[in-house]
């Protein structure tokens, strides 16, 4: 084997060594996810499913219309109704009663008198909990439901000749959205929610890998100088470029595990809670037919800019390990560069750079991380151009940041060379 194959072998057996990467990288991400979107997914259906509310109804109206709403109440499905002559007996009941009704006197004779009627809803919380609320807002609901079925009632009863919904709903919006000249039959909205998920969850899953990628490059720097193990392969006949080389390489392949680990989890997760619901059409299919999903070309440009982007980070990352004697040093260290990954991505979701100042538009673009999501609306708009503009800026930090960190290696080779000199010295002194 090489002298550079053997530091990369050295490189990663060291860091699978550290149960902090195996377990809090690998383990916890393919574990913690899948659970969490169990209990989730759980609880979400559990609250979707028909599960029976029990109302009390207090009717001191005992009118045709206070009938007319038992009546309704009775034929929705999974209501139960338990009637009372007082609200004492209900809220002491054994039943589990979600919410009480109370039918005043004169409900009926408001709503025939062309007057408006009112009802009390009274919320029974024995405890605090999720599906609490969630059976709540449904009986809130089912009574807006009620408001609309007694409106077309009283409309057929007035006036027999015209058609209620003309009445209650007299407009009607058909909406349309023009994309690059062409006219589709699609709301605005639909698209935006679409396009918000290839927006946000792509940048946003790139930036957790990048952080993955910085912590462990600079905790593998600080921990090879706290072993005092970076002194013995300085004073060793490789190069200083090889052994940094050899670094590079083996904190990328574990971050790179360490990522598809965290983004298999978390795309699991996001599976099993996301539903698409966009007009019976999956989000990848509708945007495939409008022209909005990258090229082949783009594709391959953006996994170019992504491959940059973590070299880049991880050799920044090394280049700032350099200076830290101690693996919590290094961690504080990696951690001033969390604000430089999420807040430009964060600035670009609600801000169009293009409209920036020059001076603001220049910061933002110098940043390296600010690239994540302007490469992601590059390559959804396919513009190759820019998308190739990016590529070279990247590669030309990347490059500058690794000539900076091969000479910091040389300062620290020479450093290490006189320390291990002066001790020698010092042992034959004594």
């Amino acid at each position: 084997m090489s002298a550079l194959s053997n530091l990369v072998y050295k490189e990663l057996k060291e860091l699978f060594r550290d149960p902090k990467f195996v377990i809090g990288m690998i383990v916890v991400s393919l574990v913690i996810f899948p659970l969490l979107s169990k209990m989730f997914t759980y609880s979400i259906e559990s609250t979707k499913k028909a599960t029976t509310i029990t109302i009390g109804i207090v009717d001191f109206d005992k009118g045709y219309f206070s009938k007319n709403l038992k009546d309704y109440l009775k034929s929705v499905p999974n209501v139960k109704i338990v009637e009372s002559p007082n609200i004492s007996t209900l809220t002491n009941s054994s039943e589990e009663i979600s919410a009480i009704i109370v039918i005043p006197k004169g409900f009926s004779h408001n709503i025939t008198s062309n007057s408006r009627a009112y009802l009390r809803v009274f919320t029974v919380i024995r405890r605090f909990s999720l599906i609490q609320g969630s059976s709540s807002a449904s009986v809130i609901s089912i009574l807006n439901s009620y408001k609309r079925y007694l409106s077309t009632l009283l409309l057929k009863m007035n006036l027999p000749d015209v058609d209620p919904l003309a009445v209650l709903d007299p407009l009607l919006i058909q909406e349309g959205t023009f994309i690059k000249g062409e006219l589709f039959n699609i709301p605005s909205s639909t698209l935006f929610q679409l396009m918000t998920m290839y927006y946000v969850v792509i940048p946003y899953s790139m930036m957790f890998l990048l952080i993955i990628a910085i912590q462990i490059a600079a905790t593998s720097m600080a921990s090879e100088k706290e072993r005092k193990t970076l002194e013995t392969l300085l004073t060793l006949p490789i190069s200083r470029s090889t052994i940094f080389l050899g670094k590079l390489i083996g904190s990328a392949i574990v971050a790179l595990i360490g990522s598809a680990a965290y983004m298999a989890g978390f795309m699991y997760y996001m599976k099993s809670l996301i539903e698409v619901q966009a007009q019976g059409l999956a989000s990848y299919s509708m945007l495939s037919k409008l022209g909005l999903l990258p090229s082949k070309i783009s594709f391959i440009l953006l996994g170019a800019i992504v491959v940059m982007t973590l070299l880049s980070s991880i050799s920044l990352a090394l280049c700032l390990g350099s200076f830290a004697e101690s693996v919590q040093s290094a961690q504080s260290i990696s951690g001033m560069l969390a604000p430089f990954i999420f807040l430009p991505s964060l600035f670009t979701l609600f801000v169009d750079i293009s409209l920036l100042p020059l001076p603001l538009k220049l910061i933002l673009y110098a940043i390296p991380f600010t690239h994540i999501s302007t490469a992601t609306r590059a390559a959804l708009e396919n513009a190759y151009g820019k998308l190739i503009l990016i590529l070279l800026y990247l590669t030309t930090f990347t490059a500058i940041v690794l000539y900076i960190t091969a000479r910091l290696f040389s300062m620290e080779e020479k450093i290490l060379a006189s320390r291990l000199f002066r001790r020698r010295m010092l042992r034959k002194k004594r």
